[in-house]
Protein backbone atom coordinates (compact mmCIF):
# COMPACT_ATOMS: atom_id res chain seq x y z
CA UNK A 1 0.00 0.00 0.00
CA UNK A 2 2.91 2.41 0.17
CA UNK A 3 4.21 2.13 -2.97
CA UNK A 4 1.49 4.19 -4.97
CA UNK A 5 1.57 6.93 -2.46
CA UNK A 6 5.55 7.17 -2.91
CA UNK A 7 5.41 7.74 -6.50
CA UNK A 8 2.35 10.23 -6.16
CA UNK A 9 4.44 11.83 -3.59
CA UNK A 10 8.12 12.09 -5.73
CA UNK A 11 5.86 13.51 -8.84
CA UNK A 12 4.63 16.48 -6.92
CA UNK A 13 8.05 17.25 -5.71
CA UNK A 14 9.41 16.88 -8.93
CA UNK A 15 6.97 19.46 -10.56
CA UNK A 16 7.36 21.87 -7.51
CA UNK A 17 10.81 21.81 -8.42
CA UNK A 18 10.18 22.20 -11.72
CA UNK A 19 8.17 25.33 -10.53
CA UNK A 20 10.17 27.00 -8.21
CA UNK A 21 13.49 26.35 -11.37
CA UNK A 22 10.92 28.52 -13.37
CA UNK A 23 9.93 31.58 -11.53
CA UNK A 24 13.69 31.62 -9.82
CA UNK A 25 14.82 32.23 -13.66
CA UNK A 26 11.89 34.83 -14.20
CA UNK A 27 12.74 36.71 -10.85
CA UNK A 28 16.61 37.10 -11.81
CA UNK A 29 15.62 38.21 -15.26
CA UNK A 30 13.52 40.72 -13.79
CA UNK A 31 16.22 41.80 -11.54
CA UNK A 32 18.72 42.28 -14.37
CA UNK A 33 16.02 44.30 -16.15
CA UNK A 34 15.64 46.53 -13.11
CA UNK A 35 19.88 46.84 -12.67
CA UNK A 36 20.15 47.54 -16.59
CA UNK A 37 17.36 50.65 -16.34
CA UNK A 38 18.54 51.82 -13.04
CA UNK A 39 21.53 52.34 -14.76
CA UNK A 40 20.78 53.41 -17.87
CA UNK A 41 18.07 56.48 -16.29
CA UNK A 42 21.00 58.02 -14.55
CA UNK A 43 23.13 57.96 -17.67
CA UNK A 44 19.87 59.84 -19.78
CA UNK A 45 19.17 62.49 -17.04
CA UNK A 46 23.26 63.51 -17.03
CA UNK A 47 23.26 63.81 -20.79
CA UNK A 48 20.32 66.03 -20.50
CA UNK A 49 22.17 67.72 -18.21
CA UNK A 50 25.35 68.39 -20.25
CA UNK A 51 23.04 69.62 -22.94
CA UNK A 52 21.00 72.16 -20.78
CA UNK A 53 24.50 73.36 -19.58
CA UNK A 54 25.85 73.60 -22.85
CA UNK A 55 23.28 75.32 -24.41
CA UNK A 56 23.08 78.05 -21.77
CA UNK A 57 26.65 78.31 -22.09
CA UNK A 58 26.23 78.97 -25.99
CA UNK A 59 23.59 81.77 -25.56
CA UNK A 60 25.54 83.36 -23.11
CA UNK A 61 28.44 83.81 -25.51
CA UNK A 62 25.90 84.98 -28.04
CA UNK A 63 25.07 87.88 -25.98
CA UNK A 64 28.33 89.04 -23.87
CA UNK A 65 29.90 91.33 -24.58
CA UNK A 66 33.71 92.60 -24.04
CA UNK A 67 36.07 95.83 -25.07
CA UNK A 68 37.82 93.29 -27.92
CA UNK A 69 34.13 91.76 -29.28
CA UNK A 70 33.91 96.20 -29.81
CA UNK A 71 37.02 96.89 -31.40
CA UNK A 72 36.35 93.73 -33.54
CA UNK A 73 33.19 95.54 -34.68
CA UNK A 74 34.60 98.66 -35.10
CA UNK A 75 37.06 97.35 -37.12
CA UNK A 76 34.63 95.50 -39.93
CA UNK A 77 32.34 98.69 -39.56
CA UNK A 78 35.33 100.76 -40.90
CA UNK A 79 35.84 98.39 -43.75
CA UNK A 80 32.65 98.07 -44.73
CA UNK A 81 32.45 101.99 -44.73
CA UNK A 82 35.53 101.82 -46.98
CA UNK A 83 34.18 99.38 -49.18
CA UNK A 84 30.83 101.90 -49.60
CA UNK A 85 33.03 104.83 -50.38
CA UNK A 86 35.05 103.30 -53.19
CA UNK A 87 31.77 101.61 -54.57
CA UNK A 88 28.90 104.50 -54.48
CA UNK A 89 28.54 107.08 -56.72
CA UNK A 90 29.53 110.76 -55.92
CA UNK A 91 27.28 112.84 -54.53
CA UNK A 92 28.92 115.69 -56.25
CA UNK A 93 27.79 115.69 -60.03
CA UNK A 94 28.56 118.85 -62.42
CA UNK A 95 27.42 119.31 -65.99
CA UNK A 96 28.65 121.55 -69.07
CA UNK A 97 27.01 121.98 -71.81
CA UNK A 98 25.76 123.77 -75.03
CA UNK A 99 23.17 124.14 -78.09
CA UNK A 100 22.45 126.04 -81.18
CA UNK A 101 18.97 127.37 -81.01
CA UNK A 102 16.91 128.74 -84.49
CA UNK A 103 13.45 130.65 -83.13
CA UNK A 104 10.79 131.56 -85.12
CA UNK A 105 8.44 134.59 -83.60
CA UNK A 106 4.79 134.16 -84.44
CA UNK A 107 4.43 136.45 -87.34
CA UNK A 108 8.33 136.92 -87.83
CA UNK A 109 11.15 135.46 -89.51
CA UNK A 110 13.52 133.50 -88.03
CA UNK A 111 16.57 133.90 -85.96
CA UNK A 112 19.41 131.53 -84.56
CA UNK A 113 21.45 132.28 -81.75
CA UNK A 114 23.46 130.16 -78.57
CA UNK A 115 22.40 128.63 -75.62
CA UNK A 116 25.11 127.73 -72.30
CA UNK A 117 24.70 125.73 -69.09
CA UNK A 118 26.78 124.93 -66.09
CA UNK A 119 25.55 123.24 -63.10
CA UNK A 120 26.61 121.51 -60.15
CA UNK A 121 24.64 119.41 -57.57
CA UNK A 122 25.22 118.46 -54.16
CA UNK A 123 23.40 115.62 -53.20
CA UNK A 124 19.59 116.93 -54.05
CA UNK A 125 20.89 120.09 -54.02
CA UNK A 126 22.26 121.70 -56.93
CA UNK A 127 22.69 125.48 -58.62
CA UNK A 128 23.18 126.01 -62.39
CA UNK A 129 23.98 129.05 -64.26
CA UNK A 130 22.54 129.54 -67.84
CA UNK A 131 23.28 131.84 -70.78
CA UNK A 132 21.49 132.58 -74.05
CA UNK A 133 22.20 135.09 -76.99
CA UNK A 134 19.71 135.00 -79.70
CA UNK A 135 20.26 137.79 -82.03
CA UNK A 136 20.50 140.94 -80.45
CA UNK A 137 18.58 139.84 -76.98
CA UNK A 138 21.09 138.11 -74.67
CA UNK A 139 20.37 137.31 -70.80
CA UNK A 140 21.59 135.00 -68.16
CA UNK A 141 19.49 133.51 -64.98
CA UNK A 142 20.98 131.90 -61.76
CA UNK A 143 19.37 128.82 -60.41
CA UNK A 144 18.79 127.01 -57.41
CA UNK A 145 17.78 123.37 -57.91
CA UNK A 146 15.88 121.04 -55.36
CA UNK A 147 15.46 118.06 -56.74
CA UNK A 148 12.55 116.10 -55.47
CA UNK A 149 12.15 112.49 -57.02
CA UNK A 150 15.29 110.59 -58.55
CA UNK A 151 19.27 109.90 -57.33
CA UNK A 152 20.74 112.14 -60.18
CA UNK A 153 20.88 114.46 -62.46
CA UNK A 154 21.90 111.88 -65.20
CA UNK A 155 19.04 109.60 -64.75
CA UNK A 156 15.16 109.50 -64.11
CA UNK A 157 14.44 112.65 -62.06
CA UNK A 158 11.80 115.42 -60.93
CA UNK A 159 13.92 118.99 -60.38
CA UNK A 160 12.35 121.98 -58.66
CA UNK A 161 13.56 125.41 -59.96
CA UNK A 162 13.79 129.10 -58.38
CA UNK A 163 16.08 131.97 -59.09
CA UNK A 164 16.43 134.99 -61.44
CA UNK A 165 16.70 135.83 -64.77
CA UNK A 166 18.32 138.82 -65.77
CA UNK A 167 18.17 140.97 -69.37
CA UNK A 168 21.91 141.74 -70.55
CA UNK A 169 20.53 143.39 -73.80
CA UNK A 170 17.77 143.72 -76.33
CA UNK A 171 14.24 145.20 -75.44
CA UNK A 172 14.30 144.09 -71.98
CA UNK A 173 17.75 145.05 -70.97
CA UNK A 174 17.92 145.85 -67.50
CA UNK A 175 15.11 143.87 -66.48
CA UNK A 176 15.43 141.09 -63.90
CA UNK A 177 12.47 139.16 -63.45
CA UNK A 178 12.26 136.13 -60.26
CA UNK A 179 11.10 133.14 -61.96
CA UNK A 180 10.14 129.43 -61.09
CA UNK A 181 10.26 125.74 -62.88
CA UNK A 182 10.52 122.15 -62.60
CA UNK A 183 12.58 119.88 -64.90
CA UNK A 184 12.34 116.27 -65.57
CA UNK A 185 14.36 114.03 -67.27
CA UNK A 186 12.57 110.52 -67.64
CA UNK A 187 14.93 107.10 -69.21
CA UNK A 188 12.59 104.77 -71.84
CA UNK A 189 15.97 102.36 -72.07
CA UNK A 190 19.41 102.51 -70.59
CA UNK A 191 20.51 105.21 -72.60
CA UNK A 192 17.79 106.71 -74.57
CA UNK A 193 15.41 109.22 -72.66
CA UNK A 194 12.80 112.07 -72.71
CA UNK A 195 13.04 115.67 -71.28
CA UNK A 196 10.63 118.31 -70.31
CA UNK A 197 10.86 121.72 -68.87
CA UNK A 198 8.23 124.71 -67.52
CA UNK A 199 9.42 128.06 -66.35
CA UNK A 200 7.73 130.74 -65.21
CA UNK A 201 9.10 134.24 -65.60
CA UNK A 202 7.38 136.66 -62.60
CA UNK A 203 6.69 140.31 -63.84
CA UNK A 204 10.74 142.07 -63.62
CA UNK A 205 11.76 145.31 -62.33
CA UNK A 206 11.26 148.12 -64.74
CA UNK A 207 14.25 148.61 -67.11
CA UNK A 208 15.33 151.26 -68.62
CA UNK A 209 12.56 152.47 -70.15
CA UNK A 210 10.19 151.67 -67.72
CA UNK A 211 8.38 148.35 -69.04
CA UNK A 212 8.18 145.82 -66.81
CA UNK A 213 8.83 142.09 -68.44
CA UNK A 214 7.80 138.12 -67.61
CA UNK A 215 6.53 135.22 -69.54
CA UNK A 216 6.44 131.53 -69.48
CA UNK A 217 8.31 129.16 -71.36
CA UNK A 218 7.24 125.57 -72.15
CA UNK A 219 9.49 122.97 -73.70
CA UNK A 220 10.03 119.43 -74.58
CA UNK A 221 12.61 117.02 -75.99
CA UNK A 222 14.57 113.19 -76.53
CA UNK A 223 18.52 112.74 -75.20
CA UNK A 224 20.83 109.52 -76.07
CA UNK A 225 23.55 108.91 -73.40
CA UNK A 226 27.26 108.09 -74.60
CA UNK A 227 28.15 107.37 -71.12
CA UNK A 228 29.68 111.06 -69.42
CA UNK A 229 28.14 112.77 -73.20
CA UNK A 230 24.83 113.69 -74.05
CA UNK A 231 22.95 114.44 -76.90
CA UNK A 232 19.82 115.85 -77.13
CA UNK A 233 17.45 118.04 -78.91
CA UNK A 234 14.52 119.98 -78.05
CA UNK A 235 11.25 122.09 -79.07
CA UNK A 236 10.36 124.99 -76.66
CA UNK A 237 7.07 127.55 -76.45
CA UNK A 238 7.64 130.66 -75.04
CA UNK A 239 5.21 133.62 -74.50
CA UNK A 240 6.99 136.98 -73.31
CA UNK A 241 4.45 140.03 -71.58
CA UNK A 242 5.58 143.24 -71.81
CA UNK A 243 3.63 146.14 -69.70
CA UNK A 244 4.60 149.58 -70.31
CA UNK A 245 2.25 152.21 -68.52
CA UNK A 246 -1.13 150.14 -68.15
CA UNK A 247 -0.47 149.20 -71.06
CA UNK A 248 0.23 144.62 -71.76
CA UNK A 249 1.51 143.51 -74.87
CA UNK A 250 2.27 139.32 -75.90
CA UNK A 251 4.50 137.91 -77.72
CA UNK A 252 5.08 134.43 -78.89
CA UNK A 253 7.82 132.01 -80.33
CA UNK A 254 9.04 128.53 -80.32
CA UNK A 255 12.26 127.67 -80.62
CA UNK A 256 14.18 124.54 -81.76
CA UNK A 257 17.69 123.45 -80.93
CA UNK A 258 20.28 120.94 -80.78
CA UNK A 259 23.37 120.72 -78.78
CA UNK A 260 25.41 118.40 -76.42
CA UNK A 261 26.30 118.37 -72.37
CA UNK A 262 28.82 116.50 -70.99
CA UNK A 263 28.36 114.73 -67.29
CA UNK A 264 31.40 114.76 -63.97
Amino acid sequence: MGGPWNAESNGVMQLNGKVSCLLARVAAFLAAVTFTLSLSAPQAQAEDVYEFVVRKQEKKQKSKWSLADWLDTRDRMRMMDLWLAMNSPSPYEFHLGGDYAFVTPVGGSQVSGINGQFGAFASIFGLQLDYSNVEDAAYWQALFQLRVFGFQAQGTNITLQGGLRSHLSGPAEGARSPMFGVTTNFYLARYFGLEGLFQHRYTSTPNNSSSRYGGQDWGAGAFIDFKFLRLYGGYKWITDFTYTGGAEAQRSSTQLHFGARLYF
